[in-house]
């Protein structure tokens, strides 16, 4: 595409191509470096902020990589690059949690015709919340025990320090 004279305004072909490479070369070195077969894969997210290719990229994954007939797939495509974190939090809703993230990041015509993304004034509150949500699963699965026992201290402490009233200031004695 660069060597072409393409790079200003690519097509979409050069988009594909990129894309195909890029899943390709990555899925490709995790898969290898986990051991994690293609067909052992239960869920597929895919978040791709600007293209929106048919066939969708999951599609393309699972044809790819001939992953199983009955694997669970999201194609989270052009929802932009404020979307990842949410895109991280619907996946997570697979298991029941809030979806009302997807909406915050659409992409749309304007009054003009031009295609774009339109962001909901609550963006920031899900993401937030999405974010908040994914720190609390996944810290517990990275975080070392030492820095969980930490948390779990410093929490507690906290808590017991706003739930008890301070006695000294009501006039009676302190502990």
């Amino acid at each position: 595409m660069v060597f072409e004279g393409r790079e200003e305004n690519p097509t979409l072909r050069d988009g594909l191509l990129e894309m195909d490479e890029f899943f390709h070369d990555t899925i490709g070195k995790l898969l290898a470096r986990s051991g994690v077969k293609p067909d052992e894969i239960d869920l597929l997210v895919v978040n791709v902020s600007m293209l929106a290719a048919v066939p969708s990229p999951t599609s393309r994954i699972v044809n790819h990589y001939k992953m199983r007939d009955d694997i669970r797939t999201f194609d989270l495509t052009g929802m932009g690059c404020s979307a990842s974190l949410i895109s991280v939090g619907i996946m997570s809703n697979t298991t029941g949690g809030k979806d009302d993230s997807y909406a915050c990041c659409i992409q749309k015509e304007d009054g003009q015709g031009r295609l774009g993304f339109h962001l909901v004034k609550n963006l920031p509150k899900a993401a937030t919340r999405v974010f908040a949500d994914n720190l609390r699963e996944i810290s517990p699965k990275i975080l070392p025990v030492r820095e969980l026992v930490r948390f779990v201290a410093v929490y507690s402490m906290r808590k017991l320090k706003t739930s008890r009233p301070d006695l000294g200031r009501r006039g009676g004695s302190r502990w």
